[in-house]
């Protein structure tokens, strides 16, 4: 019964995100925003922490890298699973290689690096506001509904959170924080 209400109310959300988006211009910028997010965009990401120097952003690198496998793993399973058609094709072809919309896989990578950049929290918070940025693009572009972008978000939040779980615990920083408070 929940369950229901819930569905409901996305429904409710995505029409409304469908209104107040359908009059904004396709242009340039519009177009770049949606583009934020991609693979080429985060390999680029990759890089640069990769090869800056320290223990900080090797860090960073092992629970990104972590995170982002977890995440396109989750949003692959999702996209063949569910199935949700994209709201509009161009040009009536299909899309090769993702055809499907939910969940959203750019803003899920975008969300995918909050926790790893914890220590560095204004890149995270850059990052989240890179992965509203890109939930716009997306939906204005008519790529995705409001509920794809939610869902994509919240599946970035919780791949970054076990990545960085996981990378606590197995780094043995977690006995020396147990240790140190004994």
């Amino acid at each position: 019964m929940k369950i229901l209400k819930i569905k409901k109310q996305l429904k409710y959300w995505d029409i409304i995100f469908i209104r107040k988006l359908r009059n904004v211009p396709e242009n340039l910028a519009v177009k770049l925003i949606s583009h934020i997010g991609s693979f080429i965009f985060i390999i680029a990401v990759m890089a640069i922490i990769f090869f800056v120097d320290g223990f900080v952003f090797n860090k960073i690198f092992v629970v990104s890298a972590l995170s982002l496998t977890i995440n396109t793993v989750v949003v692959f399973i999702l996209k063949y699973t569910v199935k949700r058609d994209r709201r509009v094709y161009i040009r009536n072809i299909k899309y090769r290689y993702d055809p499907y919309s939910f969940p959203s896989g750019h803003v899920s990578r975008l969300t995918g690096f909050i926790f790893p950049f914890a220590q560095a929290p204004y890149v995270s918070i850059l990052f989240t506001i890179l992965a509203f940025v890109s939930a716009f693009g997306r939906m204005s572009r008519k790529y995705h509904y409001f509920s794809d972008c939610l869902a994509g978000f919240i599946i970035g939040l919780i791949s970054g959170l076990i990545a960085s779980a996981l990378y606590f615990v197995n780094s043995g920083l977690f006995e020396r924080f147990i240790n140190a408070r004994l």
